[in-house]
């Protein structure tokens, strides 16, 4: 579910789970946990650029999954999710998104946790959680406001609305909008380029600046996750959903 490669001192892990359109399962968090720490240990690594191999970068949580899920489930799911969010903010590496077709739900909330996020013109982004009666299951109600600011994270997340790669850059959520891979390779590298102890003091001062501590940050979010997960409403809606 998984492609990993490495262009010099760029690596590169994209998401391949092509026949569901890359949403988010167990299996599929567990390669990317395991991806991102093996280019931990490549030193010659600067960035890490998470993409996908695939038109859509993710359609969000699988919700047959999600339909299925049992609290033990939902606790393993949540913390696979905390895990790679903790992997990526406490890393010396600088994490790149590069969100193309689809980007949504708990796929656009792993992109959160990157430092940048790099759309394409053509990209779709947004949290609509919200229409099948569940919370952000990533850290999206947890990043997204001290990103963006409360009442613009609470107003995305309250009306699922979806996003053009225009829009989301011009609410602070997407950094930089492309025309196609090679530019966003190019910004990359130019990245990539730089002292490495520069990049990695810049990262951690402005991470401390937000007080970004995943571990801390979602637990709230974890347990309502959770607990929504198993109501009543939210299986009828995921039912609903499914039968469509």
């Amino acid at each position: 579910m998984i492609h990993v490669g490495k262009d010099g001192n760029v690596g590169e892990i994209s998401l391949s789970r092509i026949e569901k359109r890359n949403a988010i399962n167990q299996e599929l968090l567990d390669e990317l946990i395991s991806a991102i720490r093996d280019f931990e240990k490549d030193r010659d690594l600067r960035v890490v650029v998470l993409d996908s191999f695939i038109d859509d970068f993710s359609v969000g949580a699988d919700i047959k999954d999600l339909y299925r899920m049992d609290e033990e489930n939902a606790r393993s799911f949540r913390s696979k999710m905390l895990s790679i969010a903790e992997s990526m903010v406490r890393s010396e590496k600088i994490f790149i998104s590069y969100l193309t077709g689809y980007a949504l739900g708990g796929g656009f909330e792993l992109s959160q946790w990157t430092d940048i996020i790099i759309a394409d013109k053509n990209s779709k982004i947004g949290q609509p959680e919200v229409n099948i009666g569940i919370n952000a299951g990533a850290g999206g109600n947890t990043i997204l406001p001290k990103e963006i600011g409360y009442k613009n994270a609470m107003y995305l997340a309250l009306t699922g609305k979806i996003l053009s790669a225009v829009e989301a850059k011009e609410k602070g959520i997407v950094q930089e909008v492309v025309n196609s891979k090679e530019e966003m390779m190019k910004i990359a590298k130019e990245i990539a380029s730089k002292d490495a102890l520069t990049a990695t003091a810049i990262k951690r001062s402005m991470a401390k600046a937000l007080k970004l501590e995943p571990a801390e940050d979602m637990k709230a979010e974890e347990e309502a996750f959770i607990k929504l997960s198993q109501s009543k409403s939210t299986k009828e809606l995921l039912s609903d959903f499914l039968n469509k």
